[in-house]
């Protein structure tokens, strides 16, 4: 899987793009996210790099590890991941207005280019729940 880095390190992209997912609930409160091995497979990195990654979303208390059983993705993560992202954006758009400013771009013509570039905004996904499973 390619993952965007944008001049950060590999394990932070890893890490951002599984934040998206649960987010986003790819992986929904309850769920069990990748082992470390299908973490290597999925996105081409090193064990160490996805130990880092499931130590940091622990840390940042995102997901509980059970031992033997998995990592789990803690209820009424999503609001959290949310914000912490959106500030990551908001660095992101000062960064593109001052280097605009450089360029003698203006704010406004900045706002324009990004409403020409974005994409349609897409459906939310579902809520941030406990996972449940279908069972015939």
């Amino acid at each position: 899987m390619n993952v965007p880095r944008n001049n950060i390190n590999l394990w932070e992209a890893v890490k951002t793009d599984l934040e998206i997912k649960i987010m986003n609930g790819i992986y929904a409160a309850g769920e069990r996210l990748p082992t470390i091995v299908e973490m290597t497979e999925i996105y081409g990195i090193g064990n160490t790099t996805a130990q880092k990654i499931i130590d940091k979303l622990h840390e940042e208390d995102i997901i509980v590890k059970k031992m033997g059983v998995g990592c789990f993705v803690k209820p009424y993560v999503r609001e959290k991941i949310r914000d912490k992202l959106r500030l990551i954006l908001d660095d992101k758009i000062v960064s593109a207005i001052d280097y605009g400013n450089k360029l003698g771009v203006s704010k406004e013509e900045i706002i324009k280019q990004i409403e020409n570039l974005a994409p349609p905004p897409r459906r939310p996904h579902r809520e941030d729940a406990p996972a449940t499973r279908r069972t015939k």
